[in-house]
């Protein structure tokens, strides 16, 4: 068979010590692009599914209004009338946020230097009243007289919380029912915090708007306060806000976390670039933990377990705080034994010769054991007890006398020497 078949191996066959499929590297390759892809595509659909807005990056990709500030979320329990969070008294975290607020105001240019400032959200329930009430008190605290004028017309609800009477309110004055001096109430919280509320809900609020009396009293406000601040109906609701807006010298709108949609701001920022708001500004209210949104932005937090002991919606004085806290009340101040004129009193000097040793049975006690002059530890301490001599020295009885006698106390008793011990001599 080998002579018979003329063929002939021209190149030897190659192989490799490693296999030429699958390539361990793309393969690799392709499933470290895949890990990636998946988490990025999980984001994105998780991102796409959210319509609230739930912080500020949201904000900032949507539109370029300037935020104002932020308020952090509050426990309706701790505010008075249910929408007042601040205290001239006392220091919690959401005053500061509004104080900075306040600052943020200086750097802003009122349009026409028209100190109005117009408080509007996309709906109701986001908190453009409790805006409206504690800016107004922030800016009265720092010796502005501010004036906060209810212009919801469809749902008067300030009168209820701020304790005032329901009448002669804008609605009376624009429909000439009512002088302005009869529409202008005291706060009953600050002295330059004053209240125009609604009164009775007018059958046309929409039409009374319209009226050239809005104007005129918009301008006979300014004249008689520093600040003029405008609490409207909701921007997506009804058109009034829009009205109002045109008299303002600032348009805030309240953006409440987990509330607001992205759609209702996008629609805000529209209206801004038409020309139909001007001046805009945005403050972002309720904010804290959203533990399915992967947001937290707590500052009050800190604040909030300083006065959670206080109780709720409870203003004590700053003095009377710091006395509590640092024992100069009452209760404590006897506790600690200082008497009215300052002296020390019968508990405190006890406690006082206690801790220092001046009593007489610890004094004598302590003394003698810090300088060791106890009986018994004098003679456990210098070898002076009978037992521990005996078994040092060697005058035990186990151990015998062999040692010897050397003059330490008594004299030890002659040697029993029994039967045997004649034949020892």
């Amino acid at each position: 068979y080998n002579e018979s078949n003329k063929s002939k191996i021209l190149i030897a066959p190659y192989a490799s010590s490693t296999p030429i499929s699958p390539v361990r590297n793309y393969i690799y390759g392709l499933w470290l692009l895949i890990g990636l892809l998946i988490p990025l595509l999980i984001l994105l659909i998780r991102q796409l599914l959210i319509t609230k807005i739930v912080n500020e990056t949201d904000i900032k990709l949507i539109t370029e209004i300037p935020v104002l500030g932020i308020v952090s979320r509050v426990d309706p329990d701790r505010l008075r009338n249910g929408y007042i969070a601040i205290s001239s008294s006392v220091r919690t975290g959401i005053s500061e946020q509004f104080r900075m607020i306040r600052t943020n105001l200086d750097f802003i240019n009122f349009t026409e230097n028209r100190r109005v400032i117009s408080v509007t959200s996309s709906e109701s329930g986001e908190g453009k009243t409790f805006i409206s009430l504690n800016l107004g008190l922030i800016l009265a605290l720092g010796t502005k007289r501010v004036v906060v004028v209810e212009f919801d017309l469809r749902k008067p609800k300030m009168a209820e919380f701020m304790r005032i009477k329901d009448v002669n309110g804008v609605s009376e004055y624009l429909s000439g029912k009512a002088e302005l001096k009869d529409v202008i109430k005291p706060s009953g919280i600050n002295s330059n915090l004053y209240i125009a509320n609604c009164g009775q809900a007018p059958a046309n609020p929409g039409d009374l708007l319209a009226y050239p009396s809005t104007a005129r009293l918009i301008d006979e406000l300014q004249e008689m306060f520093d600040i003029v601040i405008i609490d409207t109906p909701p921007l997506g609701l009804v058109s009034d806000a829009l009205v109002l807006s045109k008299l303002a010298g600032l348009n805030i709108f309240v953006i409440r976390q987990a509330v607001t949609t992205k759609k209702q701001l996008r629609e805000y920022d529209a209206l801004c670039k038409e020309g139909k708001i001007h001046n805009p500004a945005i403050i972002f209210n309720g904010v804290g933990y959203l533990k399915q949104y992967g947001y937290y932005y707590n500052p009050n937090k800190e604040y909030e377990d300083k006065i959670a002991a206080y109780g709720p919606g409870q203003s004590r004085g700053y003095n009377e705080r710091r006395h509590e806290e640092r024992g100069y009340g009452e209760e404590r101040r006897h506790e600690r034994g200082y008497s009215e004129r300052g002296g020390y009193g019968e508990r405190e000097r006890e406690r006082r010769h206690e801790d220092r040793g001046y009593g007489e049975e610890r004094r004598s006690e302590r003394r003698r054991e810090e300088r060791g002059y106890g009986e018994e530890r004098r003679r456990e301490e210098r070898g002076y007890g009978e037992e521990r001599r005996h078994e040092e020295r060697g005058y035990g009885e186990e151990r015998g006398y062999g040692r010897g006698y050397r003059g330490y106390g008594p004299p030890p008793p002659p040697p029993r020497r029994g039967f045997f011990g004649f034949f020892r001599r």
